[in-house]
């Protein structure tokens, strides 16, 4: 497959690209998620707007019949076939990784309102899979990250987890807690209260099918990670794991690698 030099969208070029190539419902879905057309003349805008933003850009072209680009509607065209996709969201950054063929993938970065795409080949999805499960804030205590231990929590207890403030968590901290429980509150108050995920997806968009086959929930702190385990979960325990940032890379690597070649 020739690689096509990565683009850039606004979500309103996503929306109209979509619709004129054809795929309108899921361009719908990307406009009610904007709520931004609420009667007709929010609409004409809209159209205007796009239509000036992608001319400009120079995703426009008058002589095709859906009136964009063929580089442009190609990797479209991918994108929606895909049928096995993995999503990392890390805050509110988003990438998909959609899979195409045994060696080509096309990466979606969406952050801040823009969805960049590119076609990428198979001996780049580790880089990917690091690159965008990496980052984050760290703990004022990762110098001991070797002396953390699993955290078991019951349903109860996790379910409080996000309602949490940061009142609450400084009442928390006050107390003598155990030094593991201590640097987890720590990390996941600097996320904001949240975990990030890695999402393995099979969509079929012909049928309109998407299934969540398995989420990997994480809170990555820069120089080590903490895992969600929740296969006892109908056994009311669920694990919170430590790891180096090693481990978790081959982890996740191994399950997206096994994942797109079965």
């Amino acid at each position: 497959m020739e690689k096509i030099k990565g683009i850039s969208l606004t979500t309103n070029e996503l929306a109209s690209v979509l619709a004129l190539c054809g795929y309108e419902s899921m361009a719908n879905d990307v406009i009610n998620g904007l709520n931004v057309l609420s009667d007709e003349k929010d609409f004409d805008r809209f159209l205007k707007e796009t239509e000036a933003s992608l001319r400009m850009k120079g995703f426009w072209n008058d002589q095709r019949e859906n009136l964009i680009e063929e580089g442009l509607e190609s990797l479209i065209t991918l994108l929606v076939h895909s049928k096995k996709k993995v999503r990392i969201i890390r805050g509110q950054k988003v990438t998909f990784i959609h899979y195409l063929d045994s060696n080509n993938m096309l990466l979606q970065l969406i952050s801040d309102g823009r969805h960049h795409l590119e076609l990428i080949k198979s001996p780049e999805l580790w880089i990917a899979v690091v690159d965008y499960c990496q980052g984050g804030l760290m703990s004022s205590c990762n110098s001991e990250a070797s002396k953390l231990e699993v955290l078991k929590l019951d349903e109860d207890i996790y379910n409080t987890l996000h309602q949490l403030t940061d009142e609450t968590v400084s009442t928390l901290l006050s107390h003598d807690l155990p030094f593991s429980l201590r640097v987890f509150l720590e990390d996941f108050k600097a996320n904001s209260f949240e975990f990030d995920n890695v999402s393995l997806m099979d969509m079929r968009f012909e049928d309109d099918y998407l299934s969540i086959n398995q989420v990997f929930f994480f809170l990555n702190t820069g120089s080590y990670i903490w895992l969600l385990d929740y296969d006892k979960v109908d056994d009311n325990e669920i694990y919170v794991l430590p790891m180096n940032a090693a481990d978790f890379n081959n982890l996740i690597f191994s399950v997206v690698t096994d994942y797109f070649r079965n």
